[in-house]
């Protein structure tokens, strides 16, 4: 008889059961928990106990998780304060964990492309660069990729002895345009020629319509697609198939790396920087934390020659501060003269790859700033300034493409009367609704919550003072596209935010649209930001560049030089191309960085302020959490901990801070938050008693 310990969903502590066969470790059984049916994970085999068993009925799947995916998932229960239930059950998508009847392969029928990807032409490789050739013989260093016939002859880069040495992290920054995914494609050729899996992390995966197309066209029939809009038939499908080994890339958003991949040797993170990376409900980890942690295993786990160590590769434009520190910190251990910082942080370094250069040759694109004040001066009260007019008319003139970009969505940002004062507020969140002139069931609009969702009637009189001079103040993205036809009634014009790609293709159908030159403008928030490779874009509009600027945040900065930088790379990808950012704060850092295209410039300005106040990346965090909707026992809660921590503070470098949330009010509950940073934070939090209620995130973003 075998014995094992066992996880039942949502259930805090593992279960023993018996078995009269053995049964691998990591396999989904089917057993009983009372009198109700119930699956598990088998976790571990341990000696007979002392007690009786129950038995287990029956084997789902065997090895639905491996040992490497059970360490993970202990180390990541572990490292984030997280139960080692809520770990195991992103490797488990609910229609997997609860599934009854054995599900083989072969009875799905798969389609030979699982992702309704049906390429209209074969994709013939791309000549490389220069700087892609020599990026590519830094990381195969006895073994360049050369993928054409007749290469040209370069001059192989050729890395020291401490590099060689160095762990096999990478991060490629990369100018827009600058080929990285060429990059991407040659590592994961490299990797499936092995007969290993790859896995392609992006930030958001309604904004890689032609990175899916183009790997699907490379790849067919070997890749599946991992998000949280697919249906359960589809989840359902891609997981036997990487489970299987009949996936060899997998192509995702950061659930992607729960899969049940087996022989993975590539991971590879495009656009490293943006915070939808990071997972905000429990388990809070960071993609970017987690991909090096499997490294790390799969190199304890594995005997992988020299040449075959897995490659993690991390890609941007914009790479975050906290990735290029521990970049450039690698290359000045080789630099004796360079100065040291006072505090290196204890997560790996990556050697620096980068691309100068835009693959084509075409230059980056021009950039203007414009000053709103002096529009405001002029007596120009459209959201688009008189250059950006003249910049709009001139290119629809030529039947060239225009991005505009506003951060922001709905017709304006929230409606005030100017006789009161009165704002609505939502109910539930310390925030302005913002009124949305096309709302279902208001014929007038309405107002909602972009935080809880809530909602109500737009108010033509002010409630508080039955004034009738009640007005619309701020910019959205329905008003700039009602002043835009207005300007431009002859222009096509398409919007692009979460009002309009609500639906599982609606970004793709949009994509298409522009893609074949059937719009002539495209307007959007954050969508449009990034992943658009148009050719006949060669004029991007920033229609106001200060928003973020002032959240109570240390990294803010860094977010809009990142936007700023990528949305101005969507321009003159393949034709001469204009950027014009318009602003209130024209010589702010951040976007004078922006204008003149400078990632080294703003770098070391930000890293400068960040050592100075011992920011990231030269301390760690911890952020925790209360929420209440009584707000004095929030407030009360949060103090009381905040004394305890205080009294804990023994080690040197422990800062302590408690304040109410940037939006103090959210889905009803009032938020307090008191972040730990320092050299070792984590340790303070273990001498803590922590309450019942308090959520803990570590490395908040």
């Amino acid at each position: 008889m075998h014995y094992y310990h066992t996880l039942i969903k949502h259930l805090p502590q593992l279960l023993t059961y018996q078995s009269e066969r053995a049964i691998p470790i990591g396999s989904l059984i089917r057993t009983q928990l009372g009198r109700k049916a119930v699956n598990g994970i088998v976790i571990q085999e341990i000696t007979q106990p002392e007690f009786e068993c129950v038995s287990i009925d029956e084997i789902l799947i065997l090895e639905a998780l491996t040992t490497l995916h059970l360490d993970l998932c202990k180390w990541m229960s572990s490292y984030y304060f997280a139960s080692l239930s809520r770990c195991i059950q992103l490797f488990l998508p609910s229609p997997i964990w609860n599934q009854k009847p054995k599900l083989k392969l072969d009875e799905q029928k798969i389609p030979l492309n699982p992702d309704n990807t049906h390429p209209s032409k074969a994709h013939h490789d791309q000549p490389l660069t220069t700087e892609q050739q020599q990026v590519l013989s830094i990381i195969f260093p006895n073994n360049p990729t050369q993928p054409h016939a007749n290469p040209p002859i370069f001059p192989l880069l050729t890395p020291n002895s401490e590099l060689r040495t160095s762990p096999t992290h990478f991060l490629l920054h990369g100018i827009t345009g600058s080929g990285k995914t060429e990059i991407y494609l040659q590592l994961i050729k490299k990797s499936i020629q092995r007969g290993k899996q790859s896995l392609l992390l992006v930030p958001e995966i309604a904004l890689t319509t032609e990175l899916i197309q183009s790997f699907s066209e490379h790849f067919p029939n070997q890749i599946s697609i991992i998000h949280s809009k697919r249906s359960d038939r589809e989840r359902i499908q891609s997981w036997h198939r990487i489970h299987q080994g009949h996936t060899k890339l997998i192509l995702g958003s950061r659930s992607a790396l729960f899969t049940p991949w087996k022989d993975l040797d590539t991971i590879i993170m495009d656009e490293e920087h943006e915070w939808t990376y990071k997972q905000e409900s429990s388990p809070r980890y960071h993609a970017k934390t987690v991909a090096e942690k499997i490294m790390q295993l799969r190199v304890e786990n594995s005997e992988f020659r020299e040449k075959e160590k897995p490659i993690l590769l991390l890609g941007s434009a914009t790479p975050s501060i906290e990735s290029y520190f521990q970049a450039t910190t690698l290359n000045s251990l080789l630099e004796p003269e360079r100065p040291r910082s006072r505090w290196q942080p204890s997560t790996l370094n990556y050697q620096l790859l980068t691309l100068t250069h835009r693959a084509n040759n075409s230059a980056l694109p021009t950039v203007t700033i414009v000053d709103l004040r002096e529009e405001y001066q002029k007596k120009n009260f459209s959201m688009f300034s008189e250059a950006l007019q003249e910049a709009i008319k001139q290119r629809l003139e030529k039947k060239e493409q225009i991005i505009l970009f506003l951060n922001k969505r709905g017709s304006s940002s929230s409606i005030t009367c100017r006789d009161c004062g009165f704002t609505p507020k939502c109910e539930n969140c310390d925030i302005c609704l913002t009124f949305h002139a096309k709302l279902k069931d208001f014929q007038d609009g309405g107002l909602i919550c972009h935080y809880c969702g809530s909602y109500q009637e737009n108010h033509r009189t002010c409630p508080e003072c039955h004034s009738a001079a009640i007005r619309h103040l701020g910019t959205g993205t329905q008003k700039a596209e009602e002043q835009l036809k207005q300007l431009f009634p002859e222009a096509r014009v398409l919007r692009a935010d979460k009002d309009t790609t609500g639906g599982k293709s609606d970004f793709e159908e949009i994509y298409h649209k522009m893609k074949d030159q059937k719009a002539d403008i495209l307007l959007g928030t954050q969508i449009i930001a990034k992943g658009l490779d148009l050719e006949n874009i060669t004029l991007t509009g920033i229609l106001i560049a200060d928003i973020g600027l002032h959240i109570p945040d240390f990294r803010a900065s860094e977010h809009v030089f990142q936007l700023l930088t990528q949305v101005a790379g969507r321009s003159g990808r393949h034709k001469p191309g204009e950027v014009i950012i318009q602003t209130y704060q024209p010589y702010h850092p951040a976007i004078m960085a922006a204008k003149e295209h400078d990632y080294e410039g703003f770098y070391k300005r930000e890293i400068a302020i960040r050592e100075q106040h011992l920011y990231s990346p030269f301390s760690e965090s911890v952020k925790l959490i209360y929420a209440h909707e009584n707000a004095k026992k929030a407030a009360d809660e949060a103090l009381k901990l905040y004394g305890e921590c205080s009294d804990l503070r023994k080690h040197r470098g422990i800062i302590v801070d408690y304040s109410p949330n940037y939006i103090p009010k959210l889905y009803g509950k009032f938020t307090w938050n008191i972040l730990i940073r320092g050299s070792d934070p984590r340790n303070l939090l273990t001498q803590l008693s922590l309450p019942p209620g308090w959520k803990i995130d570590v490395d908040p973003r």
